[in-house]
């Protein structure tokens, strides 16, 4: 693999500028993944990881007025908390071999910043940053800028049975990054792996999936690549347009399933998926309508109550919107008495 250098100035916030000096100060220190994945892109990063050659017990020390939290040592991996959020910081390492189950994986500790960037599952998130410069190994920042493609780092196979999860992550990189994967046979091929998974895992990507921008493409993307055959294979012959509806709604978890599963059996299937029994008898619950003239309350009603013209239709879509997000039980009774306390003087 080819090691690239380029001088570049991204803006940093000032708690990330401060810990990636920190690190320089005493050692070298890189913000590595996502985060300049989504900086390069223009996105706003959901969260920082730090990457070192400092000893464990060296950043133990450096860091011991910042709430330091041993949450890996295995691995290396430090968490601190700074001005109310909290950071990781791990060792640069090499992954040995490929455990049935991630959390058993092994571990060598590195001194060079590509042995460690060689480990990650796509090109994209194998760009290091430490201030000054990018480093990345081959076409990766083409990838990312360029190309706006998903290639898995180094040999696929290697990437996939390291951690099948890589396939659904996958799918929700091409959906939230806008980013093109780049060949959905290999996804095809490979995709039997994630039956292997555990149910939590799969649940926690399909719900960031569900939760995306466009639900619909993403379930789309499930089904075409096989993937929903071991998620919820019950929807797996349902024809393209049948989930469009998801699109229009808001990004809200029991509204979203509700949808989604509303012709299934969706107890069995939210508890197969290890969803907690609060979320299934909220899904339950969920009067869902689609649009205003679900809900139970009328126009006229609204009239007799004083409203009229534009304070009608402003008032449906408020009601709409709180049902939507499960916020109001599209009952009778309970619409007509938050509309009758939202117009009562306090």
């Amino acid at each position: 693999m080819k090691r690239n250098s380029l001088p570049c100035q991204l803006t940093l916030e000032e708690p990330v500028k401060e810990i990636l000096n920190t690190l320089n100060t005493h050692g070298e220190g890189y913000i590595v993944g996502g985060y300049i994945r989504d900086k390069l892109l223009g996105l706003s990063p959901e969260d920082c990881d730090f990457v070192t050659d400092l000893p464990y017990s060296r950043l133990l020390e450096i860091f011991r007025e910042y709430s330091p939290k041993e949450i890996g040592k295995q691995f290396g991996i430090l968490q601190i908390k700074y001005r109310e959020y909290f950071y990781e910081i791990a060792k640069y390492r090499i992954d040995l071999g490929a455990p049935a189950k991630r959390n058993q994986q092994l571990v060598s500790f590195t001194q060079d910043i590509y042995e460690d960037l060689k480990r990650r599952d796509f090109t994209v998130n194998s760009i290091a940053y430490n201030g000054k410069n990018l480093v990345f190994l081959d076409d990766a920042l083409t990838d990312l800028l360029d190309k706006k493609s998903l290639r898995f780092n180094g040999e696929v196979r290697k990437r996939v049975i390291e951690d099948p999860l890589r396939l659904l992550r996958g799918i929700r990189f091409s959906l939230t990054k806008n980013l093109r994967l780049e060949d959905e046979n290999i996804y095809r091929e490979y995709i039997h792996l994630i039956s292997h998974l555990s149910p939590e895992r799969i649940q926690s990507e399909f719900v960031k999936i569900l939760l995306s921008r466009y639900p619909a493409l993403g379930i789309e993307k499930l089904i075409s690549t096989g993937a929903m055959k071991y998620i919820i294979p019950e929807i797996m012959g349902c024809d393209e347009g049948t989930f469009q509806a998801l699109d229009a709604s808001p990004q809200n978890l029991e509204t979203r399933l509700y949808l989604l599963l509303k012709n299934f059996p969706h107890r069995e299937i939210l508890f197969r998926l290890k969803f907690s029994k609060k979320t299934v008898l909220k899904v339950e619950n969920l009067k869902t309508p689609f649009s205003k003239k679900n809900l139970h309350i009328t126009g006229g009603e609204l009239q007799n109550l004083g409203l009229s013209g534009k304070e009608i239709g402003d008032t449906l879509n408020l009601v709409l919107n709180l049902v939507l997000n499960g916020k109001l039980q599209n009952t009778h009774e309970d619409i007509m008495d938050f509309i009758k306390k939202s117009r009562t003087p306090q």
